[in-house]
């Protein structure tokens, strides 16, 4: 629970310490993002099975994901958001990456696990959307209300 709450930290660190030179404000990468956090954590409900038996959902799921970061990761002034997606998708950051790296370990997880992961990795997906959300909108491009 420790490192979790650090890689929390770290993300607000991030945020905070961005300033005027950042990406303004996207709605396809704000969409982008809300869309991988629902399918992520619908995915983590199904971690109570097997995880053999929900692969192809990891790869759709996965891809959805690698999608929004690519597309961070390829807007100007944009590397705040794009370490944010790094930490997020790391394999030992304890967020999404290590979810599914333990996810195919140990086959399935307990529901009490299941809720503690699906609030973990909630929470990078909302840091990053928060991010989005609080940057500059460009004319024609403002956030949702």
């Amino acid at each position: 629970m420790r490192s979790q709450l650090g890689l929390i930290c770290s993300f607000a660190v991030l945020a905070l310490t961005a300033c005027t030179t950042i990406a303004p404000f996207d709605l396809a990468a704000y969409e982008k993002v809300t869309s991988a956090k629902a399918a992520a954590l619908a995915l983590i409900s199904e971690s109570t099975e097997d995880y053999g038996s929900h692969v192809s959902e990891v790869k759709a799921v996965s891809l959805i994901i690698s999608q929004a970061y690519e597309y961070d990761k390829g807007r100007p002034k944009n590397q705040v958001t794009t370490a944010m997606w790094d930490k997020l998708l790391s394999n030992d950051g304890g967020l999404w990456g290590t979810f599914l790296v333990r996810w195919k370990e140990k086959g399935s997880f307990k529901p009490d696990a299941v809720a503690l992961r699906k609030t973990q990795v909630g929470k990078g997906f909302d840091l990053i959307s928060a991010l989005e959300i609080g940057k500059n909108p460009s004319p024609g491009n403002s956030p949702p209300p």
